[in-house]
């Protein structure tokens, strides 16, 4: 398990690169960002019907035991929600009926009982308010939307920096001082301070006694940050930090409605990513991220997108 998420997650994803941008820059007769979006819509819908059919077939013990999070699968459902909530804003723009399927979205995620998935739809809420108000045609001038974005992040930080702070804190009963995502944090700690270049690796398993994963699933820490500080120290922080700061400016340098929607989806599991496992998951998250990037180089020349009658 250790070899396939080492290789999977490095060049495993070059790979899957290199084909994809060499498959998707082919001219077609369609444009090519909106039939990802028509695609990454439909699955936010599909995931949407899925979780409200859990519920229906669990309706008797949720009626009786008041939980809603009986649902296994909740933080997977979450996680493609994040990944599509953009999209239905994208055919919002020329038609404001798609708002409700993004309010459905909005509606399954907080239903999920997915505590990662509420926080990141939280977190996320204020980028898509300024994507549906910032975005009427292809193009925005430069200092309002330099100045807005920047006003959102601001906002966005300090939404998340308040929302961690009161999860962490006990009586809240959102997030407990004996469960393995709380213990994982010192762990993390321990693991830095013993190996901070290059930390202890990705198949360390000294953490067992807190989280043993099933077969075929990884020594999660369940946090981005964290994997990073305990599995690939210094060395991966900086790694990672240069990666999603190479994305940031691969969008911003491009920034169309449909880059800043593809921007917002990698946002989503971005966040998602500090609570869950997300980016280092392989397949399907991560290759998902990868898809994404693909679709931002080529939608920087629209030629190489879509090319009417000609093919």
């Amino acid at each position: 398990m250790t070899l396939y998420y080492t290789l999977a997650l490095s060049f495993g994803m070059i790979l899957a690169h290199i084909t994809l941008r060499s498959h998707l820059a082919r001219p077609v007769k369609y444009d090519r960002f909106e039939k990802l979006a028509e695609i990454m819509y439909a699955i936010g819908i599909f995931v949407c019907i899925e979780l409200l059919w859990n519920y229906l077939i669990k309706f008797n013990v949720i009626i009786s035991t008041w939980d809603m999070s009986v649902i296994q699968q909740k933080n997977n459902y979450s996680t493609f929600l994040l990944f599509c909530l953009p999209y239905p804003l994208y055919f919002a723009r020329k038609k404001r009926l798609h708002i409700l399927s993004e309010l459905l979205m909005l509606l399954c995620i907080f239903m999920s009982g997915s505590r990662g998935g509420m926080v990141s739809a939280i977190v996320l809420v204020p980028f898509l308010l300024a994507y549906l108000s910032l975005a009427p045609g292809e193009k925005t001038r430069r200092l309002g939307r330099f100045a807005a974005v920047g006003a959102v992040a601001v906002l966005g930080i300090a939404a998340v920096c308040v929302i961690v702070f009161i999860l962490l804190l006990e009586k809240t009963g959102v997030i407990t001082h004996d469960e393995p995502r709380y213990l994982m944090i010192r762990r993390t700690i321990d693991a830095f301070k013993q190996n901070p270049i290059f930390g202890t690796g990705l198949g360390n398993t000294s953490n067992t006694d807190i989280y043993l994963p099933k077969k075929g699933a990884f020594y999660w820490y369940h946090s981005l940050p964290l994997q990073l500080m305990g599995s690939l120290g210094l060395v991966g922080i900086a790694a990672y930090s240069y990666q999603a700061l190479g994305r940031m400016l691969q969008i911003s340098r491009r920034l169309t409605p449909a880059t800043a929607a593809l921007g917002l989806s990698y946002l989503g599991i971005l966040i998602m990513s500090c609570f869950n496992p997300g980016e280092f998951v392989p397949l399907p998250y991560e290759l998902m991220v990868v898809t994404t990037f693909v679709m931002v180089e080529l939608s920087g020349g629209e030629k190489s997108v879509y090319i009417k009658g000609k093919v």
